[in-house]
């Protein structure tokens, strides 16, 4: 089951709704559970899946990138409220350690339960894919109206979670536009949230701090706190898979449309990943000590010398038929660029460089070696890449080179 509970709470979710109808797989068949054949069936597994790896829309992303951010009471009031008008809503939880989890709430009650240490006087029901039962009550979220300290059960006894131990909630929807954009069933609905960038630090340093740049320039995170306008977060990025996931290191970037410095504490491995509205940017280095990414245009590394690679994708019209171009090669500092008629790759030393561009249709790459300290990635056909270089530092490419 690890890897899928997204891709199952969706669609029970969808299907309570009445937007996936489970007969449309299997005549007669009301739930997931009742469908008659063999979960390795195609038909079904391929649904899941199709759901599971939905989670990464923009829309349900930054949801949930904003929803981390609200305090325990702002989220669990919120279901409540949901859960007062929706018959049922999407729900992610997450703690560092234990890694991210998805649930369905499906109704509430009032009471007293003593569970995680703490008496409890509300409890929302929820539908876990984990559980074996169709209503096990030790899945079911329990919280304290006073404190909205909050804990479940089975996951207590079984690892310790508990918002006091630092689990938290990362998404509340009961809104179909969300859970089934892009989705297989197509309903006409339209999903919209505000975009927040995600810089994914895959291999880094512990030690390391993010800024702006720019006309931003001066808000930081680092050394572990947050800045003091809190739109620069420290988190992982958990995918809402199985459980134990320890999930990707890095930041939520809430001001989507600035400039941003990653700077880690010492030369070392730097494998960084950065998501804009329009753009997707990659930068790894084997001793790097920075890097800077420019909304939509440019990507650079700094360090020592040694291997790097830089990666630029734009979800907008360019001047090739490719989208993406990636460089790498051997140097202390490099930097690609967005060019009018192509890329511009600079470094203190370009050597044996390698390039591949590519679109979802065409791909093509080349290798090439030049003294000067920049060059353009342009075009020839959609198949050939041509690379030149600026021979009177005039600032046009107007020498074409050979490629090795």
């Amino acid at each position: 089951w690890g890897g899928s509970c997204y891709g199952m709470t969706a669609l029970a979710f969808l299907s309570n709704q009445g937007v996936v109808p489970y007969s449309n797989f299997q005549k007669g068949a009301n739930s997931l559970y009742a469908l008659d054949i063999p979960i390795y069936n195609s038909a079904v597994s391929s649904l899941i899946t199709y759901y599971h790896v939905l989670q990464k829309t923009d829309v349900s992303r930054s949801l949930r990138s904003k929803t981390s951010n609200l305090s325990n009471k702002t989220n669990l009031t919120n279901i409540i409220k949901l859960l007062d008008s929706k018959p049922s809503v999407v729900i992610s939880i997450a703690q560092n350690g234990w890694g991210g989890h998805a649930i369905l709430g499906v109704g509430y009650e009032k009471g007293s339960w003593y569970y995680g240490g703490q008496y409890n006087q509300v409890r929302i029901k929820t539908c876990d894919p984990n559980s074996s039962y169709s209503n096990n009550p030790e899945y079911y979220i329990y919280f304290n109206t006073s404190t909205y300290e909050w804990t479940i059960p089975h996951y207590y006894y079984q690892d310790g979670f508990h918002s006091k131990n630092g689990a938290y909630i990362r998404l509340t929807c009961a809104d179909t536009s969300v859970i089934n954009n892009k989705g297989y069933i197509k309903t006409g609905d339209s999903a919209a949230a505000d975009f927040v960038a995600r810089l994914d630090a895959e291999a880094a340093s512990d030690e390391m701090s993010v800024s702006k740049i720019g006309k931003t320039s001066g808000r930081t995170y680092s050394n572990g706190k947050d800045n003091t306008n809190g739109d620069i977060v420290r988190r992982k990025d958990y995918n809402m898979g199985g459980i134990g996931d320890e999930g990707t290191d890095g930041f939520d970037l809430f001001d989507a449309d600035s400039d941003y410095k990653f700077t880690q504490s010492q030369a070392g491995q730097m494998k960084l990943e950065m998501k804009y509205s329009d753009s997707f940017m990659k930068a790894s280095a084997e001793n790097g000590l920075q890097a800077e990414f420019i909304k939509d245009n440019a990507v650079s590394v700094k360090g020592r010398d040694g291997k790097f690679s830089l990666s630029l994708t734009n979800d907008f019209d360019l001047p090739t038929d490719w989208c993406t171009a990636q460089v790498s090669a051997n140097a202390s500092q490099a930097s690609l660029t967005r060019a009018d008629n192509g890329w511009i790759v600079s470094a203190d030393r370009l050597e044996n460089v390698t390039v591949k561009v590519s679109s979802k249709y065409d791909s093509a790459d080349t290798k090439f070696s030049t003294t000067y300290k920049s060059a353009l990635i342009y075009e020839i056909d959609k198949n050939t890449v041509g690379i030149a270089v600026d021979t009177d530092n005039n600032g046009t490419y107007e020498t074409t080179i050979n490629a090795a």
